[in-house]
């Protein structure tokens, strides 16, 4: 099942928005629902990037680091390097925006098992990367 809200898709959409004010470099194309990744950053007619947008509804500072699925991160990266191009994660906290090249993620993770219990879907658990939050770089703090 896909538990992704229109409420999720939202957040997303004002995250890669504010990433695209920032880096108005790039155009950033939405990538079809179900891809391997949210976006896609052309630059020049190429792919310069494949973007993989998260939403938390805590503040960056809440925890010392950030979760999120090994697999999906492994997945951008091949699909990223079939293009020549670099993979993203972009995360969207209450309080600000962070992204980080997931080849830096993964080279500064800790991986163990984890995931969603309380939806008692095996599938939500699975091998996690978990880096520190002060890797990525910050919207507000790029000026």
């Amino acid at each position: 099942p896909l538990y992704e809200t229109e409420q999720d898709r939202k957040r997303e959409s004002n995250a890669i928005a504010r990433f695209a004010d920032r880096y108005t470099q790039f155009t950033i194309e939405a990538m079809p629902r179900h891809h391997r990744a949210d976006y896609k950053a052309m630059q020049d007619d190429k792919v310069a990037a494949f973007i993989e947008v998260k939403t938390r509804t805590c503040s960056s500072d809440q925890y010392s680091t950030y979760t999120i699925s090994k697999k999906k991160l492994d997945t951008l990266v091949e699909i990223a390097d079939n293009e020549g191009a670099v993979p993203v994660l972009l995360v969207q906290w209450t309080d600000q925006s962070g992204w980080i090249s997931i080849n830096k993620y993964l080279a500064n993770a800790k991986f163990k098992e984890g995931g969603r219990w309380d939806r008692r879907d095996p599938m939500d658990v699975e091998i996690m990367a978990e880096a520190p939050i002060n890797l990525f770089k910050f919207l507000s703090q790029e000026a």
